[in-house]
């Protein structure tokens, strides 16, 4: 599932506990590839993420004409 923050979270449908061996313990930080000095609240979240295959596919959106340097790269992979 995915949060209001820029994060990408894993829970043991049984359990309801974070999915250690996902990410970092149960997380993945969807700002991380943005680059350095990155505004992580430049990044949403829009849609809930889907499975396919042994890929997560993630919708989101990184806020537009805030900065004229905007950070990160194109194809960032987790």
């Amino acid at each position: 599932m995915n949060s209001v923050t820029p994060e990408l979270i894993a829970l043991d449908a049984d359990t309801g506990q974070f999915c250690e061996d996902f990410g970092n313990h149960g997380r993945v930080s969807l700002s991380a590839q943005m680059g350095k000095g990155a505004d992580t609240g430049l990044y949403y979240p829009t849609s809930a993420p889907t499975l396919a295959g042994t890929t997560v596919v993630v919708g989101g959106r990184v806020a537009d004409n805030v900065a004229t340097d905007m950070p990160g790269r194109r194809g960032a992979r987790f």
